[in-house]
């Protein structure tokens, strides 16, 4: 009986392991290639519209800013890999700046003869690149001030210019690099991934971490731990707080989605609550946090998203065989 067993098992794991590769093909080709992709457009898009014209009142230049944000928060769950390296992830959106960096790395680059551009800039503090940086530049009136031609045109200019070289190269990284690496999981000379289970734990354990991060962080840093902290939502400045919870959130619920190889599953109500209860609130960036009744609806917000973490984690550890293992937020 026991050698039918382990011939049954043997006939039946490199099933498994195809089934796991067809699955890791899918989200790699559905969603992260053509993400980073778009992100890499999406960049490029947006540092030629401040070479154009780099004013912060310009339309163009705050449109591609969203946009390019937008496709930011599409991708921002991978975070291992090409986002690790170098600091790549950290250059791209430095958040929370719970030390208040950034407007000290801003201030201390204005004050300096000239912005350094290119690989100088690329040396810089991260504090002082990357999406957060340009939307103080863009929105905040302590920068926001400037005139085409001075050290704030030239920082935009600098910060919008670094932003497209870093996502094109971490575009490159996931199309020659990692993206090949979670397709060959298991083959030969492959050290990253011993095996394909190894990726399909890496992919459901990041899909519970960019929900664990949006409740916890997005959502819980202006709920506060004591009192309401409106000041510290993030992308105030812009407008996008609640605009950032609701696209995190669809991505990672479209990746939850793509491992479970279904359309429905268990877990789908409790993943679309989160768009109801994001529709309930009526400030985009929780600035009325402090009354009862916006408190509640926010507080309302992370339920739906703590819901929907345990109903993925519930669904996906039975369809997928895994738990939950170290993730990019531990140890911050």
């Amino acid at each position: 009986m026991k050698h039918l067993l382990l011939a049954a098992t043997l006939c039946l794991s490199p099933l498994v392991a195809a089934a796991e590769s067809a699955t890791v093909g899918q989200v790699l080709r559905q969603i992260i290639l053509p993400g980073f992709a778009e992100l890499a457009r999406s960049t490029k898009t947006l540092a030629d519209s401040a070479k154009a014209d780099c004013r912060a009142e310009n339309p163009t230049l705050r449109t591609d800013f969203n946009a390019a944000f937008d496709a930011w928060l599409a991708v921002e769950t991978y975070r291992a890999g090409p986002l690790e390296e170098a600091g790549n992830g950290l250059a791209i959106a430095f958040w929370p700046d719970t030390k208040g960096a950034m407007p000290r790395a801003l201030n201390a680059l204005l004050a300096e003869p000239a912005i350094p551009q290119g690989e100088a800039f690329a040396e810089t503090s991260v504090a002082a690149r990357g999406l957060f940086a340009l939307e103080a530049m863009l929105y905040d009136p302590a920068f926001n001030g400037y005139a085409a031609g001075d050290n704030g045109c030239q920082l935009v200019q600098a910060i919008t210019a670094d932003l497209a070289q870093t996502t094109e190269r971490v575009n490159q990284s996931w199309i020659k690099d990692f993206g090949p690496l979670m397709l060959t999981a298991g083959g030969q000379g492959n050290t990253r991934f011993l095996s394909p289970d190894e990726v399909i734990q890496l992919l459901y354990t990041a899909t519970l971490t960019e929900l664990e991060y949006i409740a916890e962080v997005r959502i819980g840093r202006p709920l506060g731990d004591t009192r309401p902290r409106p000041n510290r939502a993030e992308a105030r400045a812009s407008g996008r707080s609640l605009r950032n919870v609701v696209l995190s959130a669809e991505a990672a619920a479209k990746l939850a989605q793509v491992l479970a190889g279904v359309s429905e599953s268990d877990m789908t109500p409790a993943l679309s609550y989160i768009g109801f209860a994001a529709k309930q609130i009526k400030d985009p960036v929780f600035a009325d946090v402090e009354t009862s009744s916006e408190h509640f609806r926010l507080q309302e917000l992370q339920s739906a998203v703590q819901g929907a973490r345990a109903a993925v984690m519930a669904d996906l550890s039975v369809r997928l065989g895994v738990g939950q293992g170290f993730n990019a937020l531990d140890g911050d």
